[in-house]
């Protein structure tokens, strides 16, 4: 899907014309990043958590090219909202914290928000109010805030009841259908709902397994559920959801799952653990599964995404130094014919975290 704003361009070189005072070999720097940036494609991005780079890859050509680089090791969730790009650096890396970049231009600047945090996944609530978690092993946590409009304010926090206590490790973080913050912490097995008007957390619950890590929040018939999902770790595993009144059920128990998406149009749930990928049906629990194999093989990754009718899985071969995409075609709820995908160009690059833009 093509985006294309010609009027948009003319003004753009209108202004430059007008009111730039710079050379003119920077002027046409300035409108050539911006013309491709209107005759952009959609792409999927892809974070490297051992380098810092961010690729693009193009989903036409089915190949990826270093886009950016944070610079920093520990690089990764990554996030877009209201054509701003966020990237989460965690305390693996020297300068850790949220980053925020131009998404319209190739190389660029990146600026971190506020002070040095461990930043792990982000949430965005309205166009002045986001969340971000941040966690060091034992030693820090808790949920910030921060104005996406307005980033020069820094952070606030952590908010009362997300701080660190000997036990809680907050990792994911949504914006529930419901309009209110949802975050796990796997050290003391918990999900934290959080007011957002009031910025302090509403309710406390403890799924049926250990370590909770990924959430979803999903709309089943009338209903809207948070779902959270407990891998093994040398466990039971499960997946249990919540209404946001708090009511509780598990809609499958010995699974090794951390992350999930939702094809809404087939109603199947795709989801990751560890060592395994699996297409889930929600019937009356507990619900079926199947696993996904790449020609017999089990596969997995360290995040998942769906776009249109696919489901994109990055993952890093520890053993080979290769990272992979492998694509799921939901019609047919199998690999594609060309997964999976060799991407990033250098050994040392570990397929992270994904975002569609």
């Amino acid at each position: 899907m093509k985006i294309r704003r010609a009027t948009g361009i003319a003004i753009i070189i209108l202004f430059v014309i007008v009111f730039c005072s710079c050379d003119i070999a920077s002027v046409k720097d300035f409108i050539e990043q911006r013309v491709a940036w209107h005759n952009r494609e959609t792409a999927l991005y892809i974070t490297s958590t051992y380098t810092g780079r961010v690729y693009r890859y193009d989903f036409d050509t089915r190949t990826a090219e270093v886009w950016f680089s944070t610079g920093e090791n520990g690089t990764g969730a990554i996030y877009f909202y209201n054509d701003v790009g966020y990237v989460a650096v965690g305390a693996a890396s020297s300068n850790p914290g949220l980053y925020q970049f131009d998404p319209r231009l190739k190389s660029p600047t990146i600026s971190r928000i506020g002070t040095a945090i461990s930043a792990q996944y982000v949430a965005f609530y309205s166009d002045t109010k986001g969340y971000v978690t941040n966690h060091v092993f034992g030693s820090s946590t808790g949920v910030f805030t921060f104005n996406p409009s307005n980033p020069g304010t820094g952070l606030t926090g952590p908010i009362p009841g997300t701080e660190y206590d000997d036990f809680r490790m907050l990792q994911h973080i949504i914006l529930g259908i419901d309009n209110r913050i949802y975050v796990s912490s796997y050290g003391d097995d918990t999900v934290l709902q959080i007011d957002p008007s009031l910025d302090e957390v509403h309710n406390t619950w403890t799924p049926s397994a250990a370590n909770p890590q990924g959430l979803l929040s999903e709309f089943s018939g009338i209903t809207s559920y948070i779902y959270v999902l407990c891998p093994a770790g040398g466990g039971t595993g499960a997946i249990d959801r919540f209404t946001p009144a708090g009511s509780q059920s598990t809609v499958l128990q010995g699974i090794d799952v951390h992350k999930m998406v939702h094809h809404q149009k087939t109603d199947r749930y795709y989801a990751i653990g560890y060592t395994k990928t699996y297409v889930l049906s929600p019937t009356t629990p507990p619900w079926t599964y199947a696993e996904i194999t790449n020609g017999g093989a089990s596969f997995s990754g360290n995040d998942i995404i769906i776009h249109g009718d696919l489901v994109f899985i990055a993952d890093y071969d520890i053993g080979t130094k290769e990272s992979y995409l492998y694509v799921i075609d939901t019609a047919t709820e199998a690999l594609t014919s060309y997964s999976p995908v060799s991407i990033m160009e250098n050994e040392v690059d570990g397929a992270s975290n994904l975002a569609v833009y």
